[in-house]
């Protein structure tokens, strides 16, 4: 058996507003960009707004030659960390933006990262067991290193495969947690599966 269990994973999941995704992960929008192969800049401000508001106007720093050159080049890279660490060339895009960009990309390779997404991992008390611990906690894991995120993300694709979902769902599933309090989580009838590990460990 998995971490998670297929039936957690997907109805935490359930609790996502997918209204959050409609306009960057919908075909009509991604279709253009993935049949030219890159982003251009009113695209990448609009990737960047659905991640954070608040990087929207520094991305728009950028100059639209880069941002096509930079996004082309990131789209082509075979390894994770290659493809945050090549996005970060681009003025107000770190590692936490790069996962989401790549995320917006191609949902079925990749997740996105940040503190968050750890939190959630570190909250089910998968961290160790993942090997993700050695990376440090939530005061002190390094966000914006591509080594940490592809160390993230192959822990999330193991997590997806264990447990018979899709990366999105998981995705999804992470984001939830992170956000939501025990109370919150409980008040839709979800019980942690560390929670219901005690339970069985008890005398």
């Amino acid at each position: 058996m998995g971490l998670l269990s297929g039936a957690f994973v997907n109805q935490v999941a359930a609790l996502y507003d997918e209204t959050n995704d409609a306009l960057v992960l919908a075909d009509d929008f991604r279709r253009p960009f993935l049949d030219r192969g890159y982003l251009t800049l009113d695209e990448l401000a609009k990737i960047a707004a659905w991640k954070t508001q608040r990087q929207k106007i520094h991305v728009l720093r950028n100059v639209s030659e880069t941002v096509e050159a930079v996004t082309r080049q990131a789209f082509n890279c075979p390894e994770p960390w290659l493809a945050a660490w090549t996005l970060s060339y681009l003025t107000a895009v770190n590692t936490r933006l790069a996962s989401a960009i790549l995320t917006v990309f191609d949902p079925t390779r990749y997740a996105v990262f940040d503190i968050r997404t750890w939190s959630a991992l570190k909250r089910l008390d998968v961290l160790e067991p993942l090997g993700l611990s050695k990376y440090g906690g939530i005061a002190s894991v390094n966000l914006d290193s591509p080594e940490t995120y592809a160390a993230y993300l192959e822990a999330c694709r193991r997590l997806a495969d264990e447990a018979d979902v899709s990366l999105r769902a998981l995705d999804r599933c992470l984001w939830t947690v992170g956000g939501l309090g025990a109370s919150e989580l409980a008040a839709h009838g979800i019980v942690m599966p560390s929670e219901v590990t005690s339970a069985f460990s008890q005398p």
